[in-house]
């Protein structure tokens, strides 16, 4: 019981963490984001629908979490799923890159760039630089919208995808109570469910490839130091039983 609690304390720690990060990290930072100059950019010059991601939030947490709840390593599960986020939203603040609908959310205005139209330079990002209610299809973006549009590495979704994907083909592979064919269906759903979401992130245009790929080992490297060092980790005191 006492270990539960321990469990939960961390889980409530790293999430807190993660979320605050989220909505003030990048104001601590003196580089919030920056982007190739001139704006003719084209891998940051794709079309957002505003409508929605194809994977939202809302699916990528019910997904990820949910199923979990019915085994024996969920409080294990949850904190190592937390600190697997705050590992991803500390790399994104310390890594700004745009996402390829960089250009159509900000709409940068020329008079307020400081590189030069005729050699691509670097151009660090500032209050003031996007006209954010001139957007070129006419949808009004936010400030947050701007910020959120420099965070593209890693995909987030791709990186939760593939640490939930490794930790539940190896939950399922190691449960004696399925049978093979059981087996197989819950590491396909896993395999296609971990897919949807990588893959989903390029097609949405929220982020380059290389954002999913690199996404994707990270959840994959952090699942395999979570299942070996956190999830069956056991009491030293317990393992070694009565001789």
């Amino acid at each position: 019981m006492i270990q539960m609690i321990r469990y939960y304390g961390y889980s409530i720690c790293f999430a807190g963490l993660s979320l605050y990060l989220l909505k003030n990290g990048v104001h601590y930072l003196s580089n919030q984001g920056w982007f190739w100059c001139p704006t003719d950019d084209k891998t940051i010059d794709f079309y957002r629908e505003t409508i929605g991601d194809t994977v939202s939030t809302r699916y990528l947490l019910i997904f990820t979490m949910v199923p979990f709840l019915l085994t024996i390593i969920f409080t294990r599960f949850l904190a190592s799923y937390w600190l697997n986020i705050l590992l991803m939203v500390i790399t994104k603040l310390l890594f700004p890159e745009p996402r390829p609908h960089f250009i159509q959310t900000c709409n940068p205005d020329p008079l307020k760039l400081t590189c030069s139209s005729a050699k691509s330079s670097y151009q660090l990002y500032k209050d003031g630089i996007c006209r954010l209610n001139q957007s070129n299809d006419g949808s009004y973006f936010t400030q947050r919208d701007v910020l959120d549009s420099l965070r593209s590495f890693p995909s987030g979704h791709a990186q939760n995808g593939a640490f939930t994907m490794f930790i539940a083909l190896h939950f399922v592979n190691r449960n004696n109570g399925l049978t093979s064919i059981q087996k197989i269906i819950f590491s396909l759903f896993w395999i296609c469910n971990g897919l949807l979401m990588a893959i989903s992130r390029i097609t949405d245009n929220r982020h380059h490839w290389w954002d999913v790929l690199a996404g994707s080992i990270m959840g994959g490297l952090y699942s395999y130091f979570a299942i070996k060092y956190f999830l069956y980790q056991t009491n030293s005191k317990a393992s070694k039983g009565v001789r």
